[in-house]
């Protein structure tokens, strides 16, 4: 099983606070996160994960770890505010 279909299969089993509308959790890296895919929608710009970790968020002044960006891009998925896509494949939540 690949980390993808790992990840989908715990944030599908996650508690229900994940599917929250407030921001308790990491307010502000998530509006970051979202303006960023905004940012990126708005030009077409494809955005990677893997890129997104390493050549943004992972860096200055960021600098977070991987597994919190990926939580929070779980979580905007989870939230149906972003679609994943792996191989040209929709991934279902």
């Amino acid at each position: 099983m690949e980390i993808t279909e790992r990840i989908v299969e715990r944030v599908q089993s996650a508690p229900s606070r994940w599917t929250d509308s407030d921001s308790r959790h990491c307010p502000e890296a998530l509006e970051d996160l979202r303006e960023y895919i905004r940012l990126c929608a708005k030009t077409s710009k494809q955005i990677v994960l893997h890129d997104m970790i390493n050549r943004r968020y992972g860096n200055r002044p960021y600098g977070w770890p991987e597994l919190e960006v990926v939580l929070l891009v779980a979580r905007l998925a989870v939230l149906r505010e972003i679609k994943l896509v792996v191989n040209g494949a929709a991934l279902t939540m």
